[in-house]
């Protein structure tokens, strides 16, 4: 498997705002995976996937115990915007 020197940017999304919870590992998992092959290619995404999950889990604990009580309606929102019914 081929690794590269320097990890890729955090992916954009269409508002052209970076994704905060996408971190160093993060993307040195997705340019592993960019070339890797065969049973290589199934543990480097699976690695990305996890590393991706505990990324994201990891961001909304902090903004979490960030708010204050004066915030919690903000957390609220943004917690239903992430999770839509």
């Amino acid at each position: 498997m081929k690794t590269r020197n320097f990890p890729r940017r955090p992916p954009v999304t269409r508002g052209h705002r970076r994704i905060p919870w996408w971190d160093h590992e993060c993307g040195t998992l997705a340019a592993n995976l960019r070339f890797a092959d065969g049973d290589n290619r199934r543990a480097a995404k699976t690695a990305l996937k996890m590393a991706t999950i505990k990324a994201k889990r990891e961001q909304a604990n902090a903004i979490i115990n960030e708010a204050q009580k004066e915030h919690l309606w903000r957390i609220a929102e943004w917690h239903h915007r992430c999770h839509p019914h």
